[in-house]
């Protein structure tokens, strides 16, 4: 390995120890809101199903 390619690969560690909790925690909040969000969804179904 020459020194670019040690270089890019530190670069991409720093940005993975970076960005890899940030991805983790939207990740989590999605999960977390995903049940409510499907909840909504099924009861506008619904609304929009009867209201036709």
């Amino acid at each position: 390995m020459n020194m670019k390619d040690l270089l890019i690969t530190l670069v991409a560690l720093v940005l993975l120890c970076l960005l890899g909790p940030v991805v983790v925690g939207i990740l989590s909040a999605l999960v977390t809101v995903a049940p409510y969000l499907l909840a909504v969804l099924l009861i506008l179904g619904i609304v929009a199903f009867f209201c036709k």
